[in-house]
């Protein structure tokens, strides 16, 4: 299975692809880093926030709730935040709601669930992405 890193350095990122543990063209990067002068780097496993697609979808859900109950796109985005969102104050930092935005996909995909089934409580049942598959 092929999957994505990102290596950090200064203002740079660097996009390194990775196959059954191990760096494809790893000669390539190492020669890069050996002529560096710094040598403390940060290498974080690669998540991908949100998609065009996933937006999308997500966008097709709050005007289908806006065409439901007349509350507008962006208050029902609002409220959904503030439901699965919000971060309640403690000791070490203010209270916040998280911005849709920075979510990864996974992440995106659980609030979108969350979403679908608050508003089923209200009878208003939401498609499933698997219609709209041709958007992935």
């Amino acid at each position: 299975m092929e999957k994505s890193i990102r290596i950090y350095y200064l203002n740079m990122v660097m996009l390194i692809q990775v196959k059954d543990k191990k760096i494809i063209n790893a000669q390539e990067y190492l020669d890069f880093f050996l002529s560096l002068n710094d040598w403390e780097y940060e290498i974080k496993p690669y998540k991908r926030t949100r998609s065009n697609d996933q937006n999308r979808y997500y966008r097709l859900l709050l005007s289908i709730v806006e065409k439901e109950t007349g509350i507008s796109v962006e208050e029902t985005h609002e409220k959904m935040r503030m439901k699965f969102l919000f971060v309640p104050e403690s000791w070490t930092q203010l209270a916040y709601c998280k911005s849709t935005a920075k979510l990864k996909t996974n992440e995106f995909w659980e609030y979108i669930e969350n979403v679908k089934n608050f508003m089923a409580q209200f009878w208003i049942i939401l498609p499933e992405a698997t219609k709209y598959e041709n958007w992935f």
